[in-house]
Parts: C-alpha cells; structure tokens; sequence
C-alpha cells in the first residue's frame, strides 16, 4: 500500500522511508498535502492567466483588425504586382523585361495563397465568434 500511494502522489521512494505505521501514515498525509498545495497553486496560476468576457472580446477584436489590416497589405501587393504585369505586357515584345514578368507572376501568386489563407482565417474567426456570441 505504502508504495502504491507514494506512486500516485509521485513523491518518489527516495533513500529514507518511514518504518513504523505511524511514520507511513505521516507520510501518505504529508504526499496527499504536497499533491493539494500543487494543485491549488495550478488554479490559482489558471485563474490568474485566464482572460475576462471584456478583455477576451477585446482580444479578439485586436486579432481580427490584425488580420483585415494583413488581408488589405495583401490585396494591395496583389494589385500592384498584377499591374507591373500588364505594363510590360503592354510593351513592344522586344522591349519586355520577361524576368520581371516572371518574378511577378510568382509573387502575384505568392500574395494571392496569403491572401486567401488570411480571408479564410477572418471567416473563421467571424464564425467562432458568432459560436461564442450564441452561447
């Protein structure tokens, strides 16, 4: 019993163990203590840590006017980069910059998965929060 309980209470066997029952029965209560002043010291630290309705509808305000902002950034790179596209689209065939069209095409479509993956993101932030605003 003694090395079930000092087991469970992971207090370990150690080189000392108490030899009369007495001395177990001051051990299995000081394991049982130290296993609750943990334990109380884990909630408290999760209540401390744990945000309030008002600063967590804050936070998640600020993360998706993050995440807007990010997607505008993104859309803006797209446009631009399309545009430099079609400008040297534009020009003579002799006269085109075929690297410069090519570099922006593989960042028009680099800018175009960020962009996506960031509208994704806001839709499913937007649903979370309607999940949340529900309950």
């Amino acid at each position: 019993m003694w090395n079930v309980i000092i087991t469970l209470t992971t207090v370990g066997y150690g080189d000392y163990s108490p030899k009369t029952n007495f001395g177990r029965l001051i051990g299995i209560l000081t394991a049982f203590w130290g296993v609750f002043f943990v334990s109380l010291f884990v909630v408290a630290l999760t209540n401390t840590l744990d945000l309030e309705e008002s600063e967590l509808r804050a936070f998640i305000l600020l993360r998706r006017l993050f995440t807007r902002r990010t997607l505008k950034e993104n859309a803006c790179k797209m446009i631009q980069s399309r545009y430099i596209i079609r400008m040297e689209e534009k020009k003579e065939p002799h006269h085109r910059d075929i690297i410069k069209i090519r570099q922006n095409q593989l960042m028009y479509k680099k800018w175009q998965t960020d962009f996506q993956q960031n509208q994704q993101k806001l839709l499913t932030m937007n649903d979370q929060n309607a999940q949340t605003d529900r309950l």
